[in-house]
């Protein structure tokens, strides 16, 4: 979240990716570092809809 918002991202923006992170680490198996930043961005705009 620090690094987005280091990067001038709204707070809203690494929130909700934070969130999806979450969701998603406990749906794919292994390794967290497996779920990419493209994947989350890709469901927090799909949410948004």
């Amino acid at each position: 979240m620090q690094a987005a918002l280091l990067k001038g991202i709204e707070l809203q923006t690494p929130v909700e990716r934070k969130a999806v992170h979450g969701i998603l680490a406990q749906e794919v198996p292994g390794y967290i570092t497996m779920i990419d930043e493209k994947l989350v961005v890709s469901e927090v705009k799909r949410d948004r809809q």
